[in-house]
């Protein structure tokens, strides 16, 4: 029933060796209509990210949190091809 079980550790591995572990502080309280988002803002901020890609509304309504960016993946690819041809 569970044979595809050793690929799931083989992938969570792999996850593991490009990542890393953010504790977040728990002081980050950007999003008041949705609490279990608080947890994702407290993580950008710690890895110091600039940019969550998301289609989450709550997320979403604000645009920006400090200085990371907030966007829907399409705008993602919008922006990363418009920086692409900068080069």
């Amino acid at each position: 029933m569970f044979t595809f079980q050793p690929f799931c550790l083989l992938i969570v591995d792999e996850i593991e060796t490009i990542t890393t572990l953010i504790t977040p502080s728990g002081k980050h309280f950007l999003i008041k209509s949705d609490p279990g988002d608080h947890m994702i803002i407290d993580c950008a901020v710690a890895s110091r990210c600039h940019l969550i890609i998301t289609g989450d509304n709550d997320l979403l309504a604000d645009g920006k949190y400090l200085n990371i960016d907030i966007m829907i993946p399409s705008a993602f690819i919008d922006y990363f091809e418009q920086e692409k041809n900068k080069k």
